[in-house]
């Protein structure tokens, strides 16, 4: 498996805000693969910038790329579910939004899991939690 740069500078707001474009000695050093697994990526999908005599990389998007290919990696040795042919780029920038969501404080704790069976301990209490808050019913008569 491919050694792929850490999450975190992918999270980091402004990430991809300004792209820098490198060359395949660049890309292939700052994430310890050879050229020919390089090329193998970009039959894959992993992004390439147009134009010009030699092929460049915007170093932010094959990160991303590279970043969301390994995940896939990992998901088919753990599930067997298989790594699609043609990886586009949209879709490892989504997951990656997904998972800024996920790691971002602002999105913790805000769902409560209430169960479901009516003689639970908890379901009072954990319906209490999850209402707060909420705009009382129309039909409530003690916001009347």
């Amino acid at each position: 498996m491919p050694i792929v740069a850490p999450f975190q500078p992918l999270v980091m707001p402004g990430w991809d805000a300004a792209p820098k474009l490198a060359t395949p000695a660049e890309v292939t050093e700052a994430h310890g693969i050879d050229e020919r697994t390089l090329r193998n990526w970009v039959g894959r999908g992993c992004p390439q910038a147009v134009g010009g005599a030699r092929p460049r990389y915007e170093l932010a998007k094959v990160f991303a790329w590279s970043a969301y290919y390994a995940h896939l990696q990992r998901r088919q040795q753990t599930y067997r579910t298989p790594v699609p042919l043609k990886i586009a780029y949209e879709d490892a920038k989504n997951w990656i939004i997904q998972r800024e969501y996920e790691l971002s404080p602002a999105s913790w704790n805000r769902y409560v899991c209430v169960p479901l069976e009516w003689n639970h301990p908890a379901r009072a209490h954990l319906l209490r939690v999850a209402c707060e808050g909420a705009p009382p019913a129309p039909f409530d008569d003690e916001a009347a």
